[in-house]
């Protein structure tokens, strides 16, 4: 029988998951931690995709090739992330390099933190313990060592993209033209990835108090609420299926014994398990005007009062 992680196992993991999501999604230390938000005039939501096909006669739509699954699709509805690590080292799109880095570092986490013989609470959560470890089960540990992460950075398979602008909100510095620019650029790919990852550079950058589109987050649980929030609303922004499979609800569901449908609903049971119902208001105001802002590509909503 599969137990729960260890990183999130025993009375404390509902906590534990809300500090280790938002922790493992930073960037590298030494990332910038500075910038501005506040908001601004409100841009109406940029028009979905499908009105673009409206525009276009019937038979030459139909004409259109279905477009391959994108990495975090892939990610999703497979069982073992050999085989996704393979394909995009086939695949050569701007994602690969990323989404293959991120598959060997949350292999590499996995082997190393292993699994602990909590008898799971719910047959959804043994399901998902299972999951959780046949995802990483085929890689050897060479496979996933410091060497092998290294290799993929220099390998000619995978052409730049999303991997060197995480490189350059890295490198950017206090500077907050450069950061606005790199947010704008993250924002423009519509990766809930880097999205993530940025955002939770930019919000999580200090300790004080964070003021951001009329909302106030004074203290851990508020600031909590925000970063679940921006976790969550990555996917509706973007319009990203987050549902059953993707990554984070399957641990989540597996550490926490948290199994909802979608991972909205899952941070938000994370929050109020966490601090309580108080929270879920904040959660709730927040995850609306993520969603918002990143549907539009509205990078100026974060970038116009005082620093976070």
């Amino acid at each position: 029988m599969q137990g729960s992680l260890k990183y999130l196992g025993g009375a404390a993991g509902v906590a534990a998951a809300l500090a280790f999501w938002i922790g493992t999604q930073q960037p590298s230390p030494g990332e910038p931690v500075s910038g501005s938000a506040k908001p601004v005039a409100e841009k109406s939501a940029a028009p979905p995709a499908a009105r673009v096909v409206d525009t276009i006669p019937s038979g030459a739509a139909q004409r259109v090739a279905p477009q391959p699954p994108g990495a975090a699709e892939m990610m999703r509805n497979s069982r073992d992330y050999r085989v996704v690590h393979e394909a995009l080292a086939r695949a050569g799109t701007r994602e690969a390099r990323f989404y293959a880095k991120e598959i060997l570092r949350y292999c590499r986490v996995l082997r190393q933190l292993g699994l602990r013989e909590d008898v799971p609470a719910s047959h959804r959560q043994m399901a998902a313990s299972e999951l959780v470890q046949a995802r990483c089960s085929s890689f050897s540990n060479g496979e996933l060592s410091t060497q092998a992460l290294q290799q993929i950075d220099t390998d000619a398979r995978y052409p730049p993209g999303l991997e060197e602008l995480s490189r350059e909100w890295g490198d950017a510095g206090s500077s907050e033209e450069r950061q606005k620019a790199l947010f704008a650029k993250a924002l423009e790919t519509n990766d809930p990835l880097l999205l993530q990852r940025v955002g939770l550079s930019y919000l999580g950058q200090d300790s004080g108090t964070v003021e951001l589109g009329g909302l106030t987050f004074t203290d851990g649980p508020t600031r909590d609420a925000m970063h679940m929030a921006w976790t969550a609303a990555v996917c509706e922004g973007t319009g990203t299926e987050c549902g059953a499979g993707e990554h984070y609800m399957v641990d989540i569901c597996a550490n926490a014994d948290v199994c909802e449908d979608s991972r909205s609903s899952a941070m938000r049971a994370l929050v109020a398990r966490a601090h309580g119902e108080i929270y879920l208001a904040t959660y709730d105001a927040a995850y609306a005007m993520f969603v918002k802002a990143i549907q539009a590509r509205n990078v100026a909503f974060f970038f116009t009062q005082g620093p976070p």
